[in-house]
């Protein structure tokens, strides 16, 4: 079972064990940037992008094939992208009905076609770099991984895989801990008062975070550190 202060523990430790961080808080850092990735990005902020993620040996090719590539797959989803960031880890209902590129479906189903479009374009877009390039566009929603997370969380939930429905199933997981870890921290507000209201905003506080982590990022951190690193 999960502690306020092992959660608060491996988060604390991140940036010290992980060679990644920086570039994170630079890419997510740069509004300008963001602003542009969620309106009508072009390819200068593709390749930016692109960097970003094979500092964290995503291993894409670089060059304008791969950059073309995956701006026409954001282009083409503007629409469900923007559907999508109304909604946070938090608080999502999955199983919610909305309305969106013409069909009315559930937000799981729309998270479904939007990773299934990410995750087979026509390069080598693993299921890595797609949660992570999916977490860069709605920070507030989606959560990285990488494969040894996912094995992990595999054998807790067999419906979790390297797939568009298992990676909503990873989803599902991350909400409950995500009201777990609120639940936690909420029980030590003694100790925390004064120093934001929710957990991202008392780590960003306490941390100094400019601009805020979201949970969703915290979730990941957490996950990396007692997983991936087996650390805490």
């Amino acid at each position: 079972m999960i502690t306020w202060d092992r959660f608060e523990s491996a988060v604390r430790s991140y940036p010290e064990i992980a060679n990644y961080d920086q570039s994170y808080e630079e890419l997510m850092g740069n509004k300008e940037l963001i602003e542009i990735l969620k309106t009508k990005p072009g390819l200068k902020e593709i390749h930016k992008v692109i960097e970003f993620l094979n500092r964290w040996r995503c291993r894409i090719k670089s060059g304008n094939e791969s950059a073309k590539i995956l701006l026409s797959v954001i282009l083409e989803n503007l629409q469900l992208l923007n559907i999508l960031r109304n909604y946070n880890i938090e608080h999502v209902d999955f199983d919610k009905k909305t309305y969106g590129n013409n069909f009315d479906l559930k937000v799981k189903d729309f998270i479904i076609l939007l990773y299934s479009k990410f995750r087979h374009v026509h390069f080598k877009f693993g299921a890595t770099a797609t949660a992570k390039i999916l977490h860069i566009l709605i920070p507030e929603l989606f959560i990285m991984w990488d494969n040894d997370i996912l094995k992990n969380y595999q054998r807790r939930n067999i419906g979790v895989s390297d797939s568009a429905p298992g990676y909503v199933d990873f989803l599902i997981s991350m909400k409950s801990l995500a009201a777990e870890i609120n639940n936690k921290f909420k029980s030590a507000e003694l100790h925390l008062s004064g120093k934001g209201k929710d957990p991202a905003s008392y780590l960003s506080i306490v941390m100094n975070y400019n601009p805020p982590k979201t949970l969703a990022k915290f979730l990941d951190e957490y996950n990396w550190v007692t997983i991936t690193r087996n650390n805490v």
